[in-house]
């Protein structure tokens, strides 16, 4: 009975760890951006693994906190009524980062072309950044983890539907890290490849560009497909 017990409960974890990882694949999460990011500031495999951190984290928190708050103080309202909001903050949280990268770019290349004997800064990359923009991948939760946690919230089983989105983050997180590390592996060989091109150095510039565009894109879609 208890190898059975087993068998079962490590069934049920590996099933959300596939599930989480089949998550992380699909579209969202701010991966588009979050690869544009890291090979724009020509990020490190370390940044990598903290972009998928905080991304898991706080989707992990999230989940957590509207469970509690849906069966606690809003027993009669439908939590998939707060995603539009969440779409759309975490929209503007990109487009904020877009802008900020956007103006640190242009201050360099500026600073850059009036001392242009001087070596060009390697380090692009801000820890700033990459919390907001960990942030924004991840405000959105999963609705089936979510539902699971409810689920077994409501049944007077917490901690196995906490067990089961624990699970379900690693496999998200396992996935968003080695897609991130992929990226920056891919990036580096490029740069090597690429070394005397000088349209590396607008880089930066470029992937400012496209996160804004992102960004906005992700404005206009939370706009339009929700409140209009």
């Amino acid at each position: 009975m208890m190898i059975l017990l087993l068998s079962g409960t490590l069934l049920y974890l590996a099933s959300s760890f596939i599930l989480g990882v089949l998550h992380a694949i699909e579209p969202g999460h701010g991966k588009t951006i979050v690869a544009a990011y890291l090979v724009g500031s020509k990020g490190k495999p370390r940044h990598a693994v903290a972009l998928g951190a905080i991304v898991t984290f706080t989707h992990t928190i999230g989940i957590i906190i509207l469970a509690v708050l849906a069966f606690f103080l809003a027993r009669g309202i439908d939590v998939e009524t707060l995603h539009p909001f969440l779409e759309l903050g975490a929209a503007v949280i990109v487009i904020g980062v877009g802008v900020w990268m956007l103006r640190r770019s242009l201050k360099e290349s500026s600073h850059h072309h009036e001392h242009s004997h001087q070596p060009t800064n390697k380090s692009g990359v801000f820890w700033k950044d990459l919390i907001f923009l960990g942030i924004s991948g991840g405000i959105v939760p999963c609705p089936a983890a979510l539902a699971v946690l409810l689920t077994s919230i409501t049944a007077g089983k917490p901690e196995s539907g906490l067990l089961w989105v624990l699970s379900f983050s690693l496999g998200l997180a396992v996935a968003l890290v080695l897609t991130g590390i992929m990226v920056t592996h891919a990036a580096g060989w490029a740069e090597r490849k690429l070394s005397h091109n000088a349209w590396l150095d607008r880089m930066p510039l470029f992937t400012s560009v496209i996160i804004l565009l992102l960004g906005g894109t992700s404005l206009v879609h939370a706009v339009f497909g929700h409140f209009i």
